[in-house]
């Protein structure tokens, strides 16, 4: 296993997981973080647990060091139930559903309502759909209803997973620290021309204020 010392870190992202109880989520960053997969999908299934998973990861992507703080609403079925604070500062939200089980597809709609409300979504947020459990021969949800709601509410990624097998796991993880990081540098470039602008007319009204 790869070590990293603190310095190295050059980015360092906040990744909230939410949706439906049973969907998975636990399985999914247990197995991106450890290489494995408790047996969870029953022992999150009640939604009257208060509590929420934090996880830490830290990898290579395209040369750069990152390190993912990974929250999982482990338990918490429905967003009215979420702290706040779970949302404070993420950078990106996943939002999973189980292919398998029409009624956390149906539900995405009362997530996405809830969180634009909620002011936990703007421009500065990335918001990605998961489809978990992609290896099961029960599944119900076709991949382009995935995509459709993906396009529609112009999500930033897309992508059907199995947290069980680790199908596109480390693929999904890697996508939105990739994005991330891209977003990230783009800000960084905005505010560096804004001040160089803003800069620049200080100079030129001081040089008026000679005349």
């Amino acid at each position: 296993m790869e070590t990293f010392i603190m310095d190295e870190w050059k980015f360092i992202f906040k990744v909230a997981i939410i949706g439906d109880s049973g969907v998975g989520k636990s399985s999914l960053v247990q197995r991106f973080t450890q290489g494995e997969v408790l047996q969870l999908d029953q022992a999150h299934s009640t939604e009257s647990i208060d509590f929420s998973d934090f996880s830490v990861k830290t990898f290579q992507v395209e040369d750069e060091t990152v390190k993912l703080h990974i929250w999982d609403n482990a338990g918490q079925g429905r967003l009215h139930s979420i702290s706040p604070s779970f949302y404070l500062n993420a950078d990106a939200l996943i939002l999973v559903y189980d292919v398998t089980r029409q009624p956390t597809f149906d539900y995405l709609l009362h997530w996405m309502t809830e969180m634009y409300d909620k002011g936990f979504y703007d421009e500065f947020n990335m918001l990605v759909l998961v489809g978990n459990k992609c290896d099961k021969v029960d599944k119900i949800i076709p991949t382009s209803y995935g995509e459709l709601v993906a396009n529609y509410n112009n999500m930033s990624h897309f992508l059907e997973i199995s947290a069980r097998d680790s199908e596109n796991v480390a693929m999904l993880f890697n996508d939105v620290a990739a994005m991330l990081i891209w977003q990230k540098l783009r800000m960084s470039e905005l505010r560096r021309r804004e001040t160089k602008s803003f800069i620049g007319v200080g100079r030129l009204r001081k040089w008026l204020c000679c005349f």
